[in-house]
């Protein structure tokens, strides 16, 4: 299309963004700083990915450690405090949620992203640089146009008569999960 797609400029990357967190010189000499390697990061992402901070404790304050190794994180205060030492693009928040017509024993948390900042990381991945469409397109194969995504779509032609030159658009499909977060 004619009137999309302007570069205004370049930002960081992802890539150079890791290099700006405080503890990049640290993962340069070991990849999965804090944690002590590989192994104890792949135990602390099952723990905090597969169990409450509850459950967490109670792993950790098993027998069986009595009688081997101990990873070097000793609590779930010091694992959760280790996860967020590790780089993260768009943070989660959380908002508390009230009803009037509904009482709750606890107040009710919605946690979620800024969709802005996320399609901000996204584009900033240098992993799917070469994965993204910035322009409508029209695809011919021989006398019969092909339609692959939805930038080839003449929807995504109307559209983009209709903004302003230079501005891109940028279509999101947005999705929400019941992941249980602790």
């Amino acid at each position: 299309h004619p009137h999309s797609g302007y570069i205004f400029g370049n930002g960081k990357n992802m890539l150079d963004k890791l290099e700006d967190d405080e503890y990049a010189y640290r993962r340069k000499e070991n990849t999965y700083y804090p944690f002590h390697d590989e192994a104890e990061w792949q135990l602390g992402k099952f723990l905090v990915e597969n169990l409450t901070q509850t459950q967490i404790a109670k792993f950790l304050k098993l027998t069986w450690f009595n009688t081997r190794a101990r990873p070097s994180f000793t609590s779930k205060d010091q694992l959760i405090g280790w996860m967020d030492t590790l780089p993260c693009f768009t943070e989660w928040k959380v908002s508390k949620i009230a009803f009037t017509s509904h009482k709750t024993t606890q107040p009710i948390e919605l946690i979620w992203r800024d969709a802005l900042d996320v399609v901000k990381q996204l584009f900033s991945d240098p992993t799917f640089a070469n994965h993204m469409t910035f322009d409508p397109h029209v695809v011919q194969a021989g006398d019969q146009r092909e339609y692959g995504d939805y930038m080839s779509a003449d929807m995504a032609w109307k559209i983009q008569d209709h903004l302003p030159v230079g501005a891109t658009q940028v279509p999101i499909i947005l999705g929400s999960d019941k992941t249980p977060v602790t």
